[in-house]
């Protein structure tokens, strides 16, 4: 049996903390893992234990824009890496796997403990000083993992050196048993028509796009429903957001849902209204459901709707492009709709579902393992 000791420095957020607690649950039987995660997120340390994946709390202090955090984690730096160093000696993994770009901690202990060492990038955008301290860290990592083919241009673009190392392009992964349609794909509906955006309130996540298009969707029997948390970081994004859509009754703001599966089947087209993204999740999850979708184009939504012709992709940035794309969608009909939908189910099938992902996971551990 492979084992991996799996890193992240940073216990809050969704996907990639999502990715790692469900492949190592589903790849138990060919795989050991365990997953080293802060102290200070007693939530997702509850939440890995519930799935029976093994887990060993540290303190471990992620890098951040405050100026306490930023003092906090150039601190505890050469201390943590020890910390991790140790840990990594003790469990002795056959590998290493470390979480997003700017999480140089685990990738200095594996080195250190001569563990080879895989870093998975999550995203497709970093800041300038993000790009100088990943052309210089990059060398340490044996292997990488990119969650889309414009994260690995992205990154290959910082440094070009990578392109050498062996790397993976995996998707985040749905469970399409979880997420599917309720009763059928394109099920016939009166109105209103029910839109959905689901993730953490940031910026990024570019809500007020959602917003400028309400506002020209008004009177037209569509509802736009928001779901996901306000973190404390972004409570005043968040509350400017509301505020701006105080008087557009057809948005709708849920917060945290614990189970997003369930408010999906009575939804009739998911949207993406993002800046950046790299695998969005809460998309391919609306996939799985046999939701068409509307999306900005970010990572390689724009590669899996074009070859599934299960919705449209728009620019980012606007709310008018967003609008149209709707309104002209609805104007299909219901019949066209279907046809998005079971396009959606198929993408989520052959390329996201929980088989296809853990499998390329599998596979390339096996690789790496070999060597």
């Amino acid at each position: 049996m492979i084992k991996v000791l799996n890193i992240i420095e940073e216990g809050r957020g969704g996907g990639p903390l999502g990715r790692i607690r469900i492949v190592a649950d589903f790849l138990s039987e060919s795989i050991l893992t365990k997953v080293i995660a802060p102290e200070s997120s007693p939530a997702y340390l509850e939440s890995l234990r519930k799935s029976n994946v093994s887990a060993i709390s540290t303190s471990l202090h992620p890098l951040t824009k405050t100026s306490g955090g930023l003092s906090k984690y150039v601190l505890t730096f050469l201390k943590e890496v020890k910390t991790l160093t140790k840990i990594i000696r003790k469990e002795a993994p056959d590998i290493v796997h470390v979480n997003g770009a700017y999480q140089f901690k685990g990738l200095l202990a594996a080195r250190r403990a001569k563990v080879p060492v895989i870093w998975h990038m999550n995203d497709t955008y970093q800041p300038k000083s993000i790009h100088i301290a990943f052309r210089f860290f990059s060398r340490y990592a044996d292997y990488f993992i990119y969650a889309s083919q414009r994260t690995k241009q992205y990154y290959e673009s910082i440094a070009p050196k990578i392109t050498n190392k062996e790397s993976v392009v995996i998707s985040a992964p749905v469970d399409t048993k979880k997420y599917n349609p309720k009763n059928g794909i394109g099920r016939p509906r009166n109105k209103p028509i029910d839109i959905a955006t689901i993730g953490y309130i940031n910026q990024h996540k570019g809500i007020e796009y959602l917003i400028k298009a309400a506002q020209e969707l008004k009177g037209t029997g569509v509802r736009f429903h928001i779901v996901g948390p306000v973190l404390d970081s972004q409570l005043r994004y968040g509350n400017r957001l509301k505020s701006e859509s105080k008087n557009l009754p057809h948005v709708i703001w849920h917060g945290y849902k614990k189970d997003t599966s369930i408010f999906l089947k009575d939804i009739d087209l998911y949207l993406c209204c993002s800046i950046r993204e790299a695998s969005p999740m809460a998309v391919w999850e609306a996939m799985a459901t046999g939701l068409p979708v509307v999306s900005t184009d970010v990572g390689d939504v724009d590669l899996i709707v074009n070859k599934y012709r299960c919705g449209t992709v728009v620019p980012t940035h606007s709310g008018h492009s967003l609008a149209r794309a709707v309104k002209l969608l609805i104007a299909e009909g219901s019949g066209e709709l279907k046809r998005k939908g079971l396009g959606s189910r198929k993408a989520a099938e052959e390329n996201m579902s929980l088989d296809v992902v853990c499998d390329q996971y599998l596979r390339f551990l096996e690789e790496i393992v070999s060597e």
